[in-house]
């Protein structure tokens, strides 16, 4: 009686064979041949988890971006907003020997974006998750210095891979301009000229002050949302040219180094606030 094959924990075993060849040899080293013998099955066996050389490593990608983003989001917060963004940034950098493993094949894989278009899309995909954790990571660590709620420690499970989900929520100047006309009614209908003393509506005086308050939020927003956007990017910038720094040099030193800088980054954009 044939043996049954768990098809998952085999493509799992042949992508890990994948980065291995690729680590050691390069991703031109990667055939059905090599990975078969690197995995130690035979030819037919990987032929029939991955019938082409491009699904396999279009898997392989996938997987190494999916453990990725399952790292991440196992990160327990510490309600500290600089810290809890600083523990994110560290697993996005070659600082242990899965990252840098990670990091080594991630771009090997990208270098061979032109003769297989398939992995161009991954490859955007992962770029876009990385903009958009810098993008949460900026809002969280603004949101918390500027004294709005910090998440509870129990959150994260459930606000997904970046960690994001009571960030969007945060800032009050944010859902304020969110929500749009609801959010500014009661300044919608008042009459564009005031009306005589004697005809106004008796309203408490906390009333008469919300478009004022309305208008500020919604300058305020106006403000910070480039200033956020631009933080976001020198984050995204800074992340990559410490991993590639660090792939280089990956000495103490280095090390020492890039978490410094990272430190400092994070640091100024808690303190960058309007």
């Amino acid at each position: 009686m044939p043996r049954t094959i768990d098809l998952d924990a085999r493509r799992i075993q042949l992508a890990e064979a994948t980065w291995r060849v690729i680590r050691e040899r390069g991703v031109g080293a990667v055939s059905v041949r090599t990975i078969a013998a690197e995995a130690g099955v035979v030819v037919g066996s990987l032929r029939h988890v991955f019938p082409t050389r491009a699904e396999l490593l279009e898997f392989s990608a996938r997987l190494m971006i999916d453990r990725a983003t399952e790292r991440i989001a196992a990160i327990e917060p510490t309600g500290d907003a600089v810290e809890d963004a600083i523990a994110v940034l560290r697993e996005l950098l070659p600082l242990t020997a899965d990252t840098r493993a990670e990091l080594e094949v991630n771009l090997a894989l990208i270098g061979e974006t032109p003769a297989l278009p398939q992995l161009a899309g991954l490859r955007d995909e992962a770029d876009a998750a990385l903009r958009a954790l810098c993008a949460a990571l900026v809002r969280r660590v603004r949101a918390a210095g500027s004294g709005a709620e910090r998440p509870a420690a129990g959150k994260s499970a459930e606000e997904g891979p970046a960690g994001t989900a009571a960030a969007d929520e945060r800032p009050a100047a944010r859902k304020s301009a969110e929500e749009g006309p609801a959010g500014t009614a009661a300044a919608d209908e008042r009459p564009a000229t005031p009306a005589p003393a004697d005809e106004r509506p008796a309203t408490p005086a906390a009333t008469d002050e919300r478009p004022a308050t309305t208008a500020h939020t919604n300058r305020r927003v106006a403000a910070t949302a480039p200033a956020d956007e631009l933080a976001a990017e020198r984050l995204f910038a800074l992340v990559d040219g410490l991993a590639l720094h660090l792939l280089i040099r990956p000495d103490e030193d280095m090390r020492e180094r890039a978490l410094s800088i990272l430190r400092a980054e994070v640091g100024a954009i808690a303190r960058a606030r309007e």
